[in-house]
């Protein structure tokens, strides 16, 4: 998903500078209103990333980016695209920069080295194991592991354990509290248990966190955090589901990184 949001950012800089075409434009132009579309509809547990990837924009200006790639999409494949008039309501969207500035961060968060293949993957730098775009969880210290554990209550004191563990890193608290102050200025109410990093009720259904600070950002630290997200599911899910209709009982799952600033 990196290589392809690495693609999707750089797309609209791409075409106001180029007379040719530009490889698979519509498609990053899509990614790119899909961006837009993910924060304005909070239905992805992702999308508080992806927000403060943008620099946190209100509504009317993620609108306005929305549109902005919907209408290039639509000219470039009705033949009426027009260079000089995208660079002028880039301009006048103010966007330019942000864009630029979310692609910087996001090369220098997973490499500047990486780089989209055809496949819309991000190849892997060779002093880093793979790693991916969203995840987290795992602490620095193994002894921090869940226990092995053989009954469902056992297993779940050992969940508990780490849990409580995970918490004593202030970079994982920082993290955990600041995905809270997020949901709750978009005007959402999240929760949060002795198991569940951050929990949050929405329209959309129950939404499950996990958080990893900084430093756990390969691809062993992000398939952790997704399985402890499996794992946490069937016990953090129950009581947010029985109050939802059940037509939204589906627990979804995201994983929010911390990075060094």
């Amino acid at each position: 998903m990196t290589g392809r949001y690495l693609a999707a950012l750089d797309v609209l800089g791409e075409l106001t500078e180029s007379d040719d075409d530009v490889p698979d434009a519509r498609s990053r132009l899509s990614e790119l209103q899909g961006m837009a579309n993910r924060i304005l509809r909070r239905d992805q547990a992702g999308w508080v990333n992806v927000l403060h990837l943008f620099g946190d924009p209100d509504r009317e200006r993620l609108g306005v980016l929305r549109d902005l790639a919907a209408t290039t999409n639509r000219a470039l494949k009705e033949g009426t695209f027009d260079a000089d008039w995208l660079a002028k309501a880039m301009d006048a969207s103010g966007w330019t920069r942000p864009l630029t500035e979310a692609r910087r961060e996001l090369q220098e968060r997973f490499g500047t080295e990486t780089k989209p293949n055809s496949d819309g993957v991000v190849p892997v730098a060779s002093t880093q194991p793979d790693q991916k775009e969203e995840v987290q969880m795992t602490t620095a210290d193994s002894t921090a592991a869940t226990p092995a554990a053989t009954t469902k209550d056992s297993f779940l004191r050992a969940l508990e354990a780490a849990a409580g563990a995970d918490r004593t890193c202030k970079k994982h608290e920082a993290v955990r509290h600041a995905l809270k102050a997020a949901l709750l200025w978009a005007d959402l109410q999240p929760a949060d248990s002795s198991v569940v990093d951050v929990s949050c009720v929405t329209k959309h259904g129950l939404f499950l966190y996990e958080a990893l600070g900084a430093g756990c950002s390969t691809y062993a630290d992000l398939r952790s955090g997704a399985t402890r997200l499996l794992e946490i599911k069937p016990h953090a899910a129950r009581a947010g589901r029985r109050s939802l209709p059940r037509s939204l009982r589906t627990a979804r799952r995201g994983l929010v990184c911390g990075h060094d600033s």
